[in-house]
């Protein structure tokens, strides 16, 4: 927090952790309407793009990966950690060709969301490709297995509504791009 805040006053910050992809550490905050101290986590994160890419026959790539939080799989956007001095339209990109061969298509910015601010302080860039097609192979990180789905606008429509399509980040990008809520509109 750069200015002051009505309720919060930070007091100090330490504890040091290397989380692998994060770093994380405590802040110790004063609750001015309590007045007691509270020991907050606060994960360090660099900013990351996701993508919606859809093929050239209108089907959007879709991953398929095991998220070790929830200890199963989840089906997601394309998309991954922005590289230090990287452009995070860049990193969608490279993100989408590496998990899933996928590359071209006209691209377009969709939004910039919050990952999680509960504890986080890194941003989600969110893009828009159209006209993707499967060009080269893989190329996955090695603590990556990630199965590559075409999914129709309905195949997305059912998953968001039986609960299959969860993750927030690719929830947010796919609402922007989609009507997942499949409400018939008053006509």
């Amino acid at each position: 927090m750069s200015k002051e805040h009505k309720y919060w006053k930070l007091l100090r910050s330490g504890d040091l952790m290397n989380l692998k992809l994060f770093k994380g550490h405590f802040d110790y905050y004063l609750n001015k309407r309590t007045g007691k101290e509270e020991k907050m986590i606060v994960v360090r994160s660099r900013d990351a793009a996701n993508v919606v890419a859809i093929t050239k026959e209108g089907k959007a790539v879709m991953v398929r990966q095991y998220r070790f939080g929830i200890k199963d799989d989840t089906i997601e956007v394309a998309g991954g950690l922005v590289d230090k001095g990287e452009d995070p339209l860049e990193a969608a990109k490279r993100e989408l060709a590496e998990e899933t061969g996928y590359t071209g298509g006209q691209w377009e910015f969709l939004q910039t969301i919050q990952s999680n601010p509960v504890y986080m302080d890194g941003l989600i860039h969110q893009y828009i490709a159209t006209g993707v097609e499967k060009t080269t192979e893989q190329k996955l990180d090695p603590g990556e297995n990630i199965e590559v789905l075409e999914m129709t606008e309905s195949e997305l429509q059912e998953a968001y509504q039986e609960g299959t399509i969860r993750h927030p980040h690719t929830m947010t990008g796919l609402m922007k791009v989609y009507d997942l809520y499949g409400k018939e509109t008053a006509g």
